[in-house]
């Protein structure tokens, strides 16, 4: 569920449990993986203009500490990445992934101020370089790289209750 209705007046976006977190990263991690590869062979001088132009969005919001913006970015990326790779169904499911999760990762993100964009650059240079394997090991980093503090994050909302 992405929001729960408690009354008329009261929709919450409910936190995910650390083992509901773990199981959307996992996935999210073999379908973007294998996307980022695909992406790696599909994606055209057109496709990688748009991805650098995200990346260097995402990093003047971060340093302006606009974080909201900076998280919206990061979204950008990973879809736009699904899109190079032609995957028009796989964007649907990872869709429904993002939207109940993204809250986390927005909030994860906020706080800690932590840089996005050092994979995603890499994930570009495989793609201009045409090396799916490095494309798809480096989407898998960037998921794995936030597991610890996202799962810190999610510790900190059930601690205080």
């Amino acid at each position: 569920e992405a929001l729960i209705q408690r009354s008329m007046r009261d929709v919450r976006v409910p936190v995910l449990t650390e083992a509901q977190y773990l199981e959307i990263a996992s996935i999210r991690r073999e379908l973007e993986g294998f996307a980022a590869g695909r992406a790696a062979e599909m994606a055209g001088p057109k496709e990688i203009r748009r991805l650098k132009k995200i990346v260097e969005r995402n990093e003047a919001a971060a340093v302006a500490g606009r974080w909201p913006q900076a998280v919206k970015y990061n979204q950008e990326f990973h879809f736009a990445l699904v899109e190079a790779a032609e995957m028009p169904i796989l964007l649907a499911i990872l869709s429904g992934l993002w939207l109940r999760m993204g809250p986390l990762i927005a909030g994860y993100y906020a706080r800690e101020q932590l840089g996005l964009v050092r994979h995603h650059q890499a994930i570009i240079a495989a793609c201009e370089s045409r090396d799916p394997a490095a494309a798809a090991a480096e989407m898998r980093a960037d998921i794995d790289d936030a597991k610890e503090g996202i799962i810190r994050y999610i510790q900190s909302f059930t601690i205080d209750e």
